[in-house]
């Protein structure tokens, strides 16, 4: 059982009603810094005789997912909030023996705007480790829980953990006041579109923080940020060589990351593509080698990558046309 909680990524099974359904969740990595993002998965596997049925969709913007930081030490436990979406989330059946990925999630380790507060103070003082407990709902069911033990929470050098929250609070402020920012370029790769959801749309702040990747201790915050800028050269390079050179450059970069942290960057860049994206040759390069890096089975997906290259295809015709011309140039 010890194993089971400290391995390098660590899980932890609860079964669910009548025993047959073990939920078991995942997080990368072992260890984080105030700012980083903790990479989560949950799989459900039925180990009855009878099919299950399951949600297609756990999200924290439909309130059907939650997660929870407990710290002994703590008199406060930490809750990442939700959205106020309204939606229906569809359910599928799971047959007996089989796993479905249900959440492939990033937590921010803290959000921004929660940077500087005394629970996470407390927590980097401490030696004990927290545990992530998290929870599954859908309707006529009882909610589903699995708790783990949570990463190691390290102190950045000191210096960096100053601007870090000077830049943080600044983003918090910023929110605060809402809107947009004037002129705001709602296509190009924002550190939002990869995990950071908390951080502002400024283009000061920004533009701050994607600059310092040098300077940013490893971890996955500097990840995300040169994932950001990664994208940004492929969005906007002065050439279209240069961008299709920054494309093979990601692609290794991402191949060369924890399964856990690939596959929910995949995620985030073909949401990206598939939403956002412009019709041009450096993301259609990109769109058809980020398809081979996504999970193969996925929320209600039997095949997730066919769903999604079935929504860069329907969207897209000029990609859908690039893809067969690619496919018929193969060896």
């Amino acid at each position: 059982m010890l194993w089971l909680l400290f391995c390098l990524t660590r899980s932890a099974a609860a079964p669910a009603e009548g025993g047959s359904l073990a939920v078991t969740m995942e997080v990368s990595p072992e260890m984080v810094r105030p700012g980083d993002l903790l990479f989560v998965t949950v799989t459900a596997t039925n180990r009855g005789d009878e099919p299950v049925l399951l949600s297609t969709w756990y999200g924290r913007e439909l309130s059907t997912l939650g997660y929870e930081l407990i710290h002994q030490e703590s008199r406060y436990s930490f809750h990442w909030r939700g959205g106020q979406a309204s939606g229906a989330a569809g359910t599928k059946w799971l047959p007996p023996g089989e796993s479905r990925l249900v959440v492939c999630d990033a937590l921010e380790f803290p959000p921004a705007d929660h940077f500087s507060r005394d629970f996470w103070a407390e927590l980097l003082a401490s030696r004990g480790r927290p545990y992530l407990r998290a929870t599954l709902r859908q309707r006529k069911t009882e909610p589903r829980e699995v708790s783990i033990a949570g990463p190691e929470m390290v102190a950045r050098p000191k210096a960096e953990a100053e601007w870090l929250g000077r830049l943080f609070a600044e983003s918090a402020r910023r929110r605060a006041h809402g809107g947009m920012p004037e002129g705001f370029d709602l296509v190009r790769p924002h550190p939002a579109d990869f995990g950071l959801a908390s951080l502002c749309a400024s283009g000061e702040v920004v533009s701050s923080l994607l600059s310092a990747e040098a300077k940013l201790s490893a971890g996955s915050l500097r990840d995300v940020v040169r994932l950001t800028n990664a994208m940004r050269a492929i969005y906007q390079g002065e050439t279209e060589p240069a961008r299709l050179d920054a494309v093979g450059d990601l692609l290794g970069w991402l191949d060369g990351l924890p399964e856990i942290e690939r596959h929910y960057f995949a995620m985030r860049i073909v949401s990206w593509c598939a939403n956002r994206g412009p019709w041009e040759r450096p993301v259609f390069d990109l769109e058809a080698e980020i398809l081979g890096r996504l999970p193969e089975r996925c929320y209600g997906h039997e095949d997730y990558r066919a769903y999604w290259r079935g929504q860069l295809t329907g969207g897209c015709p000029p990609f859908a046309e690039y893809l067969e011309e690619l496919e018929r140039d193969a060896p």
